[in-house]
């Protein structure tokens, strides 16, 4: 019986490493553009910092960064905004 529990470990612990494995062939991360919700009026200061932080996170993605300005309700306009969006 113990014979058996070892064979069956030993194969149990070997069997993966003799399945091929596919390599997944992932699509380059982001394949549209992004978008920056800002919940601050256009040309406010946390717009135009967010205008700033936008045209370095592109020239770091190398993707375009689309802002989309939902001022109101003290953020809560721009944040139900993000949560009500399609997923990603």
């Amino acid at each position: 019986m113990r014979r058996f529990i070892t064979g069956l470990c030993l194969s149990l612990v070997l069997c993966p490493l003799c399945i091929r494995v596919q390599t997944l062939q992932a699509q380059p991360y982001p394949s549209y553009p992004i978008q920056l919700v800002i919940p601050a009026a256009p040309g406010d200061g946390g717009d135009l910092a967010a205008r700033i932080l936008m045209e370095e996170l592109t020239k770091i993605l190398k993707t375009p960064i689309v802002a989309v300005n939902k001022p109101g309700a003290a953020a809560a306009v721009g944040t139900e905004f993000v949560a009500k969006s399609k997923k990603a």
